[in-house]
């Protein structure tokens, strides 16, 4: 924790943890209209307890600074804290991510299950955990996990052309 992020009765802190949790229940779970994985549904964000739901497919849960009524973040522009905090949330989700891409590799889990979990902004309420979101998303652009068919070797969606698979199959 830098310096200017302390503050009250944060002043002392060195360090803080968050916690980023992918829901794995119906992760064989396919919609029958179109043979795809279901989306999980949207999770809350925690500041230990929940506070709203963050429109991530996936929870988080952080030493966050709350409005009085804990039913909001407080603004980043009034909390160092909190600015700082949500300048580093897109690092930490990206990383969870590509923990989550190992796991799922590990175990034979599909492609489309993991992509489900990468947030789309439309499905985000306004506020610094889309900001956190969108930056989260430019992390992974360059980061190698979409798993390429036959090699299983790993690349970064930027060097990924995805080819409709009746263009391929005879």
């Amino acid at each position: 924790v830098p310096s200017h992020a302390r503050e009250g009765f944060r002043k002392n802190c060195t360090h803080t943890d968050v916690s980023v949790a992918f829901p794995l229940a119906g992760s064989s779970t396919f919609d029958s209209r179109n043979d795809t994985p279901k989306r999980p549904a949207t999770q809350k964000l925690y500041a230990y307890l929940p506070v709203q739901d963050s429109g991530l497919r996936f929870l988080i849960n952080g030493d966050f600074e709350l409005v009085t009524s804990r039913e909001d973040l407080a603004s980043p522009m009034s909390s160092a804290w909190n600015n700082w905090l949500l300048n580093e949330l897109p690092r930490v989700l990206a990383n969870a991510f590509c923990e989550l891409v190992d796991f799922a590799h590990k175990r034979g889990l599909s492609h489309a299950w993991i992509a489900s979990f990468v947030p789309i902004e439309r499905d985000l309420p306004a506020g610094p955990i889309r900001n956190a979101a969108r930056a989260m998303v430019v992390h992974l652009r360059a980061r190698e996990w979409i798993a390429c068919p036959g090699s299983g070797k790993l690349v970064a969606p930027k060097n990924v052309v995805l080819i409709p698979e009746h263009v391929t199959q005879p």
